[in-house]
């Protein structure tokens, strides 16, 4: 009998305590766990202009609001695949072998008994605006026939999760991303935001905080944000460059092609409206700035940045920023750091200033003198940024790769 009523008193000792626990969990308003089945997941398909990269979410709702602490980043083998899909203009047909590498890593890295419920998001961007409508189209209808096919992809898919995002929603998404790892949406906790500029491969984005030229309300966290977002189709890194090629072979006609924003020694040839030409580089850094100056951040009514609004607040700038700061020697890898136009004009000009030779392993190194000069230009020119006016430049924030990927899931998921 004491054996009996000892386990009976272990039984309502643990009983008060699993009470009590409920209790306070209730008081500190966060939800009770309902189990194991706690965590959900999501993919997201970033089809950009020069590879399509698999990004999967895992979700604890245990505790909303939703918090960085809560989303955890997945590693899937293969995690992209390459060129971009827009190269499958001319055969849609391809877009299943294209794709079935990373829905495969997919279903390898998702628990089976949560593939059902895990929603896909197929969004591509600036690679795919380039195209014509119907193009687009093709690509994307053959992207939704796959998504659907059960028996390829068993995650939930909607039809209009497949789609060409906007160039201003690739903004707002990366918004979303950067506020969301920094804290800004935690409800009761109201805090200055960060606008963002995004340097893609064939595009450019910014979006910030601005009631006066608003172009999207939303509100996240229980506040309402009044939100400016505006791309530049063409600005991305590798437009502008093939852009500026154009340009000199239109004003050299000739089948050498001297480039000011290119290293001393470097050679190369390339195909330029259909004929090789050879591009040798000069390395004058006061000319390349002069071309990328006239071509790309002209000063007349109706250029491009011409009514852009003044950048006010803090910044934070990735990809194409970060990765030219990094080629050029303003930071290291994974680092984040403030800097200012001036940093990019002496960076740039240092950089550009040592011989192919001396950074010929760097294999960026053969565009890395045009894009330094290039985002100098378009903080200085297009923004009209003050010389030592900083901009938080990184990779990531709290281990999270910048980008819009996950604002995008963040905000159709309605997890926010």
């Amino acid at each position: 009998m004491k054996t009996v009523s000892m386990a009976m008193k272990g039984y309502t000792w643990l009983l008060l305590l699993m009470i009590s626990e409920t209790q306070l969990l209730m008081c500190f308003g966060r939800s009770i766990p309902a189990g194991l089945a706690t965590a959900k997941y999501a993919i997201v398909f970033d089809a950009g202009s020069s590879k399509t990269k698999l990004q999967i979410f895992k979700i604890d709702m245990n505790s909303p609001p939703l918090d960085v602490a809560d989303i955890e980043e997945l590693d899937p083998t293969p995690e992209r695949v390459t060129p971009g899909i827009a190269r499958l203009a001319g055969n849609p047909s391809k877009v299943e072998s294209y794709m079935m590498p990373l829905l495969t890593a997919a279903r390898d890295i998702i628990p089976q008994e949560a593939q059902e419920s895990t929603q896909v998001y197929f969004f591509a961007t600036a690679g795919m605006r380039l195209l014509p409508p119907k193009q687009r189209r093709a690509i994307i209808a053959k992207v939704k026939e796959l998504l659907k096919d059960k028996s390829k992809c068993p995650f939930e898919f909607y039809s209009k999760n497949a789609q060409v995002i906007s160039g201003e929603f690739e903004g707002i998404y990366a918004w979303i991303t950067v506020n969301f790892l920094k804290g800004n949406f935690v409800p009761g906790i109201p805090k200055q935001t960060s606008g963002i500029l995004d340097l893609g491969g064939a595009s450019h984005q910014n979006a910030f905080n601005n009631p006066t030229n608003e172009t999207i309300s939303l509100t996240l966290g229980g506040r309402e944000f009044h939100l400016f977002a505006r791309t530049y189709l063409g600005y991305g890194m590798d437009e502008a460059h093939r852009r500026y090629l154009r340009v000199i072979s239109q004003e050299q006609a000739s089948n050498v092609l001297k480039s000011p924003c290119h290293h001393k020694g470097f050679k190369v040839n390339v195909t330029i409206g259909g004929e090789i030409v050879e591009v040798v580089g000069t390395a004058v850094v006061s000319q390349c700035r002069s071309i990328i100056k006239k071509t790309f951040f002209c000063k007349r009514e109706g250029c491009p940045f011409y009514d852009q609004p003044r950048l006010r607040g803090d910044f934070v700038g990735f990809s194409g920023i970060y990765y030219t700061a990094l080629g050029t020697g303003l930071l290291c890898y994974s680092c984040t750091k403030q800097l200012s136009p001036a940093m990019y004009e002496k960076g740039s000009r240092q950089f550009c200033a040592k011989p192919y030779q001396a950074v010929s392993s760097d294999p960026y190194a053969k565009v890395n003198c045009f894009r330094g000069n290039f985002v100098y230009e378009l903080l200085a020119q297009g923004y009209n940024l003050p010389s030592t006016k900083t901009i938080e430049v990184g990779k990531k924030i709290g281990g999270f790769n910048l980008g819009w990927s996950l604002g995008a899931m963040l905000y159709n998921g309605k997890y926010l």
